[in-house]
């Protein structure tokens, strides 16, 4: 396994484009040239727009891409004033990656219709997920102590980064209205973003000490804060990408209500509550009815851990993924036709898995090289 020198350093975790990232997407090339120099990989899987030009720019084939966002919907929010301008260097982007690519993948349904073209359609890849055991009475009030909670609070939690594309405001507005009418509504806010734009728009709406604030980082921390919350929230402003906080609370067993972007096209059914877009009315509404109902709570958290059991198993995965080898080393176009044998490939053929985020080789394939952050 293969590591980049961690130059020009920086332990920021700020999401979205960097002069960073394109040091490394340049040291990236040489380190794929090299790979491909003396290895030989039978395909390369490029996890998202920067692995994709790395491989592409060092010449390495065939090219696996897997998307994880749409970047015409995506770029806008990070240079807001020159909107256009990003939206058509983003749709440029899109069409490189899905386009130039050998066999193109996304690790959404919206993203597999949305990037697909007549000519380059795009096959969905289920992001792997273990389901993680449920927070007991004793780790619950061990853990709202220690957040400044008290047992009879009703906690909402937000878990992930607070860019503009997220939506996260929807949430403290939505909890501004609640606590008219529920005073221990608790917001708990659980990021390695900034905070200052959270607590100002808090302050605004007059709910500062309503608002818990806590960290992401590391496993634990991500525990305590899923187990001292009630009821987990997940919005999106732009559509494209798949909240990784949505799976993250299902397999939690946290009951999970979510606007439509951030559903992502999943065939969740009934393991959450969906509400419209970009409506605090509608959070509100939608959370108020949980914390009355606690079976409808409990039925929830039981149908979420079923389905990411159901569709993000390692067979999900993995039947997937041989799918995508195959499509890449075979010698026929991509999809089958009709009446066409499908090309057997062999069960474990040596690939090169490229991105910013790596696993250990004996879990690579289970975590598919995707970040556990806070996307």
């Amino acid at each position: 396994m293969d590591r980049l020198p961690d130059v020009p350093t920086d332990r920021s975790l700020r999401s979205g484009p960097s002069l960073r990232k394109l040091a490394l997407v340049a040291a990236m090339v040489a380190k794929v040239r090299s790979i491909d120099k003396h290895l030989r990989p039978k395909a390369y899987f490029a996890h998202h727009i920067e692995a994709a030009c790395a491989v592409l720019a060092a010449g390495a084939r065939p090219v696996i891409y897997v998307a994880h966002t749409s970047l015409e919907a995506e770029l806008p929010y990070y240079f807001s004033r020159l909107d256009r301008l990003a939206r058509a260097a983003g749709r440029i982007g899109d069409r490189v990656g899905c386009r130039a690519a050998t066999v193109a993948a996304a690790i959404s349904p919206q993203m597999t219709a949305s990037l697909s073209s007549g000519t380059k359609p795009l096959r969905y890849l289920p992001i792997p997920w273990r389901i993680s055991p449920t927070a007991n009475e004793h780790e619950r009030a061990r853990a709202r102590v220690a957040l400044g909670l008290e047992e009879t609070d009703r906690v909402l939690l937000y878990a992930g980064n607070l860019d503009a594309y997220q939506g996260w405001e929807d949430i403290v507005r939505a909890t501004a209205l609640l606590h008219n009418d529920l005073p221990l509504v608790r917001l708990l806010v659980a990021t390695e973003s900034s905070v200052g734009p959270l607590t100002n728009l808090a302050r605004q709406l007059g709910i500062e000490r309503a608002l818990r604030i806590a960290t992401l980082r590391g496993e634990t921390a991500r525990r305590q804060a899923h187990a001292a919350a009630d009821i987990a929230t997940i919005p999106r402003r732009a559509p494209g990408g798949l909240p990784i906080k949505l799976l993250e609370s299902l397999s939690r067993g946290i009951p999970t209500i979510a606007t439509q972007r951030a559903r992502a096209g999943l065939a969740l059914g009934p393991s959450c509550m969906s509400v419209i877009d970009d409506s605090p009315l509608a959070i509100a509404t939608a959370a108020r009815d949980l914390f009355g109902d606690r079976q409808k709570r409990h039925a929830l958290a039981a149908q979420g851990r079923l389905y990411i059991a159901r569709e993000h198993s390692d067979e999900k995965f993995l039947s997937a993924y041989d799918a995508l080898i195959q499509c890449a080393t075979g010698a026929r176009s991509w999809p089958p036709r009709p009446g066409v044998a499908e090309h057997r490939a062999p069960q474990t053929p040596p690939t090169c898995t490229i991105g910013k985020h790596r696993a250990p080789p004996s879990i690579e394939a289970r975590r598919l090289g995707i970040p556990h952050g806070t996307r």
